[in-house]
């Protein structure tokens, strides 16, 4: 069996979607790519989390005689358009019928049960950011939702974790390690202003936080 085909994924839900595992030892003679490896894991991984994603990859191929296939880009899927929709007559009209029609049609195609009846609009609202979380995974759509939304200073601050994961002869065991610990404060969520605007403009004002 070749190292690729020895690669196992195990899949958690982690607060950026759906995510998976490499099991340490099964390719531990991969080459590895640039960056400082934290010393929790080998220094054959190329990821310094030993997080890898699975969306979005063919698993038909197999590498090693060089197969590849084509993925066109999606550039709006009707996913979103109907959490967009959901998102939208939720915080306008709270969860009346057609919320509930929108977002269980995105959870039926991947045979996940309705939503409860009887939500308030605030647990509909977590319910339509979670069903976001996860659906749109790794589109480009998170980075922007947090910031809109104002929850980007709690989830995307503080340390980082990655997780290593060991293939033992019972099964796997699982070794959270800490990878960097990072800082997001609220003003965070606008870009400042390029001084050369500031400079054209004397009228404009820079957003708040990035002031010298």
């Amino acid at each position: 069996m070749n190292k690729i085909r020895e690669l196992f994924w195990i899949f958690k839900k982690e607060d950026g979607g759906i995510v998976a595992h490499q099991v340490t030892g099964a390719i531990s003679n991969l080459p590895i790519g640039v960056g400082t490896v934290p010393p929790a894991f080998p220094a054959t991984v190329i990821s310094l989390t030993a997080y890898y994603m699975k969306k979005h990859v063919d698993g038909n191929l197999n590498l090693t005689t060089g197969q590849t296939s084509q993925h066109n880009y999606v550039y709006f899927r009707l996913a979103e358009m109907l959490l967009n929709y959901a998102e939208a007559k939720n915080e306008a009209e709270g969860p009346v019928t057609d919320v509930y029609t929108a977002v269980n049609r995105v959870r039926s195609r991947v045979t996940m049960p309705n939503l409860p009846a009887g939500l308030s609009q605030t647990q509909m609202r977590e319910r339509i950011r979670n069903e976001r979380r996860i659906e749109l995974a790794f589109e480009g759509h998170r980075f922007w939702d947090a910031r809109r939304w104002n929850t980007a200073k709690e989830l995307f601050n503080g340390p980082f974790y990655g997780m290593k994961v060991t293939k033992t002869a019972t099964g796997f065991t699982y070794s959270p390690y800490q990878v960097e610990n990072r800082i997001f404060r609220e003003y965070m969520n606008l870009y400042p202003f390029q001084q050369r605007e500031l400079l054209a403009n004397p009228k404009l004002i820079q957003n708040p936080g990035w002031s010298r």
